[in-house]
């Protein structure tokens, strides 16, 4: 019986937010090296396998403005990239990906691809802000209807579909198996895996990483006030809320890799959907917009 790996992230994914997600996404650290440790593994199984790097970064298939993304969301289409071996498919607020390979027994370590699949899984989770991640058959199950993504399903909503046609999930992988040998997986089974939070160090360094990118733009008395904030005080939040602030009091210049960065720094702190970053969301769309039209006029 092959199985396929099937994960179901619920996140508020906008327009906006999907256009830029190959970008941050391959800019991602953790995503990187969980790719490559995939591709260590998967290299043996197929020699004719291209180099890493068409595992450590997001490919988009075609480029789309968000014009176009909603409208394809309105036609009840879902939009895709391909990452490590992931097909990823983009609805309004969920995200369902499927690992390319068949894996028989998925519960055990065949091959030990299950190890570097989790790790790549918890990687993608983590850049989502995904609280946790589902996992269940790919055959004709019970389970298939909690994996609608058209159907805009939230991952409170996947959960409780999958509860009620199938019942409470496994307490671990193995818990999915019938019998000893690990063959067939359960056809009502499934499981849900908790990401871990961030650190409070791990938090500290994001805030670091987006303060060290305005060095060069913001005024240096209060680049130092916000360093010292950051480094010397731990009041990173803070830090990151003056920074927005002095954005717009200085109308100031703002890039996608400076934005990306104050991005991720919010969301680990919980202030994705706060008023300051819904702003500056706006703000940078508009220099984005503004900059397009330079660039055409040109």
């Amino acid at each position: 019986m092959g199985v396929n790996l099937t994960l179901v992230l619920g996140h508020s994914l906008g327009a906006a937010a999907l256009l830029a997600f190959p970008e941050r996404a391959s800019a991602s650290l953790e995503m990187q090296r969980a790719a490559r440790q995939l591709w260590q593994v998967v290299r043996p199984r197929w020699p004719n396998l291209g180099g890493v790097e068409e595992f450590a970064a997001i490919v988009d298939r075609e480029r789309l403005t968000e014009d176009e993304v909603q409208a394809a969301w309105a036609r009840g289409e879902t939009l895709s990239f391909e990452w490590a071996g992931f097909d990823l498919y983009f609805g309004r607020r969920a995200l369902e990906a499927t690992h390319l390979e068949r894996l028989a027994a998925f519960a055990l370590d065949l091959d030990q691809l299950r190890a570097p699949l989790q790790a790549c899984a918890r990687a993608l989770a983590r850049e989502l802000r995904s609280p946790s991640i589902v996992y269940g058959p790919d055959s004709s199950s019970p389970f298939e209807a909690a994996l609608d993504v058209v159907a805009n399903s939230s991952l409170s909503e996947i959960i409780a579909v999958a509860t009620h046609n199938c019942g409470a999930p496994a307490r671990n992988m193995r818990d999915m198996v019938v019998g000893d040998d690990g063959m067939p997986l359960d056809r009502d089974g499934y499981f849900i895996e908790v990401v871990a939070a961030m650190t409070q160090q791990e938090i500290q360094s994001l805030c670091a990483v987006a303060l060290e990118s305005f060095e060069d733009v913001l005024p240096p008395e209060r680049f130092r006030d916000a360093h010292d904030w950051v480094h010397r005080y731990g009041e990173w939040g803070l830090a990151m809320e003056f920074i927005i602030d002095w954005i717009g009091d200085l109308d100031l210049p703002v890039d996608q890799a400076q934005f990306d960065a104050i991005e991720r720094a919010m969301a680990a702190m919980g202030g994705a959907e706060s008023s300051r970053m819904k702003w500056l969301r706006g703000y940078f769309a508009s220099l984005t917009a503004q900059n397009s039209h330079e660039g055409d006029s040109a």
